[in-house]
């Protein structure tokens, strides 16, 4: 994993690391299928891409779907980071390959790249479309963001969708209250575990999201050592 869309970077590593295994283990390999793999999906290179996006634009402007139908015919999804099809969590979307037999390595990163950078323009050109609805879009992140730093308890599902439209409204220069840093932090420590790591606590459900909001508003203003 690295930040950014370094996919070629990351096939370069994952292929030296992959030539030094192959002169300790003997691959399960057919001359007709490639690679042999647990899932019969994966038969061939065995090579699974993956970019993560945050993408709330297009779902907000509804575009969303037309691109999944694209890219579904191109051997390409893009689904939840968890695999979930439906109840999108904070608009974050794995775009994976689909296809490993009859392409190459090379072949299936540059194809995702190309997907991914799509995707992206098209993100950024919703964002644009959203700004110039001034009033409608700072509304919305601004309510988002009064929620939570006003909240007295908050849902780990609720921060990630919160913390999704508030990101976006960072990024857009809307809010200028936060930052990536702080965005980063609050993503991080909203989390269960960290949450209870960070308190101290070990929390039943009903305190986490007690815990979480006073967690959310102190990192916001600043008064807690992370």
């Amino acid at each position: 994993m690295k930040e950014g869309l370094a996919l070629n970077k990351m096939y370069d590593l994952i292929d030296k690391i992959d030539n030094l295994l192959d002169e300790k283990l003997s691959y399960a390999f057919d001359d007709k299928f490639g690679y042999l793999t647990a899932c019969p999906t994966n038969v061939g290179t065995g090579l699974k891409v993956s970019a993560l996006a945050h993408i709330p634009a297009l779902e907000l402007t509804g575009n969303l779907r037309k691109i999944l139908n694209v890219v579904n015919n191109l051997g390409i999804s893009i689904r939840g980071v968890n695999k979930e099809e439906d109840n999108i969590k904070g608009q974050l979307y794995q775009i994976t390959n689909n296809q490993t037999l009859g392409v190459t390595e090379k072949e299936i990163t540059k194809n995702l790249k190309l997907v991914s950078q799509k995707i992206i323009e098209q993100e950024r050109i919703a964002r644009k479309f959203l700004a110039k609805k001034e009033i409608e879009f700072e509304d919305k992140v601004y309510r988002d963001y009064g929620i939570l730093t006003n909240a007295r308890k908050i849902s780990e599902d609720e921060a990630i969708d919160l913390l999704s439209m508030v990101k976006m409204g960072t990024d857009l220069g809307v809010i200028k209250e936060l930052n990536d840093q702080k965005i980063a932090e609050l993503n991080l420590y909203t989390k269960p575990a960290n949450l209870q790591k960070l308190t101290g606590k070990n929390l039943s459900e009903y305190d986490q999201d007690i815990e979480r909001a006073k967690v959310i508003k102190n990192i916001i203003s600043g008064n807690t050592t992370i």
